[in-house]
Parts: structure tokens; C-alpha cells; sequence
């Protein structure tokens, strides 16, 4: 059984991950979750140290993601159907992108995303037809990753979109390399 702690955590991770750091409003989340506001404070005392939970929370997920990406055989299906079960993570992780000002943010992004991208680089190159060239491999992947993120949605990310975008980017590099 999940300790309330948990459920905040959790069901704060749902939130951010749709509206951002505007979304984490404690009576929004206690009415929800079906407690009182006093819960919230005897677990994290304020919003600031509850994000800072969130922030691990998603460091923590960061890992279970890069396991996942490294037992894949391939970008699709096996990669793809991967970044499908970890939506809401990729979610969560685009409203940091989205609000990196925050120094916070911006720190969680390097520690969950590089190893992320580390996960990912050797099936990605040779998607890209680049496993001769992992430097140029992973600057391709993170000005990808960028666009990435600033694209998805809880609507479009989904294999067929994610099949989509992944045909375009191999189309461009393979133009890119004749």
C-alpha cells in the first residue's frame, strides 16, 4: 500500500506534468486526493520542498527510463513502445524544458536527461546510420530531443506520431549524408 507521502508525490507528478508548476495548487490537490491541507504541510512543510520531491521523484524515474531504453533492440518498435509507457515522465520533463528558467528545473533536466540520452545514443546512431560518428550522433540527438519535447503533447504522443516524427528525422539526416 502507498504511503500518503506517495500519493502526493505521485499524484503531484500527474499535475505537473499536464500544467506545470501552475498546477500545484494544495487545496486543488488534498480536494483530489480526498485529505486535508494538513497533510500536505506534515509531509513537505511547503510547495517549494514538495517540488524539490517532485524534481527526485523524476530523477528517480530518469533511471527506470534509461533500464527501459537499454534492454530495446531497436528505435521501432521496441524504443518507441518505450517512450510511449513513460509518457507522463517525458510530460513532466517537457514542462522543465518549458520553465528552465528555474534554476531547480534546469538542474533536474542535465541529471535526468543525460543519462537518458546516454540510454538511448547507441541505438539512435544506428537508426541515424551514424554509429561511426557518436559525436556527431549525440549533438544530433539532443538538438532532436530539444524539438522534441517542445512538440509533444498528451494528445499526440503516441506511436503513430512517434513513427511520424522518428521517419522525418531519419529522412532529413539521411538527406543531410548524400
Amino acid at each position: 500500500m502507498k504511503s500518503k507521502e506517495q500519493k502526493w508525490i505521485e499524484f503531484g507528478y500527474t499535475l505537473f506534468a499536464k500544467e506545470g508548476p501552475k498546477g500545484l495548487k494544495v487545496d486543488r490537490m488534498a480536494k483530489t486526493l480526498g485529505t486535508g491541507r494538513s497533510s500536505f504541510y506534515y509531509h513537505f512543510a511547503d510547495l517549494e520542498i514538495f517540488t524539490s520531491c517532485l524534481l527526485e521523484h523524476h530523477i528517480e524515474r530518469a533511471q527506470i527510463i534509461c533500464e527501459a531504453a537499454l534492454q530495446c533492440d531497436v528505435m521501432n518498435p521496441d524504443l518507441l513502445n518505450a517512450i510511449i509507457e513513460f509518457k507522463e515522465d517525458l510530460l513532466f520533463h517537457r514542462q522543465l524544458r518549458i520553465h528552465r528558467e528555474l534554476p531547480d528545473f534546469d538542474k533536474c533536466i542535465e541529471k535526468a536527461h543525460n543519462p537518458i540520452e546516454m540510454a538511448f545514443l547507441k541505438i539512435w546512431a544506428r537508426e541515424m546510420q551514424l554509429q561511426n560518428n557518436l559525436p556527431t550522433a549525440k549533438v544530433l540527438l539532443r538538438l532532436v530531443s530539444e524539438n522534441f519535447y517542445m512538440k509533444i503533447s498528451e494528445d499526440n504522443l503516441n506511436f503513430k506520431w512517434l513513427a511520424n516524427y522518428l521517419r522525418e528525422i531519419v529522412e532529413m539526416t539521411r538527406g543531410i549524408g548524400k
